[in-house]
């Protein structure tokens, strides 16, 4: 029974890795974006670079997790457990692309706050501080409306629909 413990803690732990890993490439759009407005495309880059470093370390964690749970598993269910990764995933992008607009703003700012720092290090030191964390809130904002009316849904049923049969 513990060793079924053990293994279901390494799945939600490989589920949050996942989450994060899936939520950095979605929101990472929004740098590109943030590189093309500002014309700052090469601090834009050094920030996405910085997202990707921590997708990237998430990702060697993850795999040398699920590597050991897979070989492990010695007979249990583990299709479940894909599916609940999958499923974490999923998650991820949805609020990824629910965050797309506050992420645009928030790194338009940090963007910006680099010509006057000239340091990553201190633009993120500044972004966990009571000003930064202020700056995070007025930031967040939804997706506009029209925008969420162009989603076609039918297209995403017909296709979840061809993948699972």
């Amino acid at each position: 029974m513990n060793g079924c413990r053990e293994m279901d803690f390494r799945i939600i732990i490989v589920m949050i890795l996942t989450f994060i890993i899936t939520l950095i490439g979605t929101v990472a759009y929004s740098i590109r974006i943030v590189g093309v407005r500002t014309g700052k495309i090469a601090v834009s880059f050094a920030l996405f670079n910085i997202f990707t470093l921590i997708s990237r370390t998430a990702n060697t964690i993850q795999g040398s997790m699920l590597t050991k749970y897979v070989e492990n598993s010695q007979g249990y269910n583990i299709l479940h457990s894909f599916y609940m990764i999958i499923f974490s995933a999923g998650m991820a992008t949805i609020a990824g692309a629910i965050l797309i607009p506050s992420f645009q703003r928030m790194f338009t700012k940090g963007v910006n706050r680099f010509s006057i720092e000239r340091s990553i290090p201190k633009i993120m030191l500044h972004g966990f501080s009571k000003a930064g964390i202020k700056q995070f809130k007025t930031c967040l904002t939804l997706p506009s409306t029209d925008i969420i009316k162009k989603i076609e849904l039918e297209n995403f049923q017909k296709e979840y629909y061809f993948l699972m049969h």
